[in-house]
């Protein structure tokens, strides 16, 4: 369902993981990012492969036992569609299913640094060739798509955020949204924010301040126009979540390596 936030409610949570993770020091805040990431960013159907230390951080939270593994649980690597990987996966044999898995995988998300990173990283069923021309065909789309929209003189826009348009940063679903929106009379956009720990995947928030030279929020609140606009997105071009702050109004997408196949 797509939540609407008004300014000052956004209180970070870790949805309902019912234990701690109980790490080193280092570890232990990559690790718990990494948790929220999962939990945030994908669905209790989907089959997580964690280090021993992170199965129980799931309990309660929609995940059944079963689709909670750890590296020495998993006996086919198509059967994993997340992996976390980070210090405990450095001596894991590269012919194990976890091996072929992170060898099958693309990273989406990444917390710490150094030899405390930790990656959350999705498994590719169709392989990681076939992935990886699937990816630059995406990336070439999104330069394509990105740099016309950057032409468009009714975008308003810093130069900054123009070049990640240019260069095929930002996901797909916010461009054709823009296209779409900018036949009203123009859009000021300022901000393409990036998602905590999505540090090389297409952006999938934009920031608004005005659709058709009009203020999108007063005081916290969304404009009535504006959040008609919104509420009537559907299919892949629906944000799941509206955010009002400092008179901009945020949205963001449900992360997914297919943008517009959905």
């Amino acid at each position: 369902m797509r939540a609407f936030i008004p300014a000052l409610v956004l209180v970070p949570v870790l949805a309902a993981a019912g234990t701690l993770l109980v790490l080193g020091n280092d570890t232990a805040v990559p690790a718990t990012e990494a948790q929220g990431w999962i939990l945030d960013n994908t669905d209790p159907g989907q089959r997580l492969v964690v280090a021993d230390t992170m199965t129980g951080g799931f309990a309660g939270a929609g995940w059944n036992d079963a689709d909670v593994l750890s590296y020495d649980e998993l006996t086919a690597w198509r059967d994993a569609d997340v992996v976390v990987t980070g210090p405990a996966t450095g001596d894991l044999a590269a012919a194990s299913p976890v091996g072929q898995a992170i060898a099958n995988s693309v990273v989406v998300a990444s917390f710490g640094d150094g030899d405390q990173r930790m990656d959350v990283r999705m498994v590719t069923p169709q392989g990681a060739v076939l992935a990886s021309a699937a990816d630059a065909q995406a990336a070439a789309e999104r330069v394509a798509y990105g740099s016309e929209l950057a032409r468009n003189p009714a975008l308003q826009i810093s130069d900054a955020n123009r070049a990640l348009l240019t260069d095929g940063r930002v996901d797909p679903r916010v461009v054709v949204l823009l296209a779409t929106l900018i036949a009203d009379g123009g859009i000021t956009v300022s901000d393409f924010p990036a998602v905590s720990g999505e540090q090389t995947g297409p952006l999938r928030q934009v920031s608004i301040t005005k659709l058709g030279g009009e203020r999108v929020a007063f005081d916290g609140e969304l404009a009535r126009d504006t959040r008609a606009v919104f509420e009537n997105l559907t299919g892949p071009y629906a944000p799941d979540e509206v955010r009002v702050t400092d008179g901009a109004v945020t949205l963001e997408y449900p992360f997914t390596l297919d943008p517009l196949s959905e």
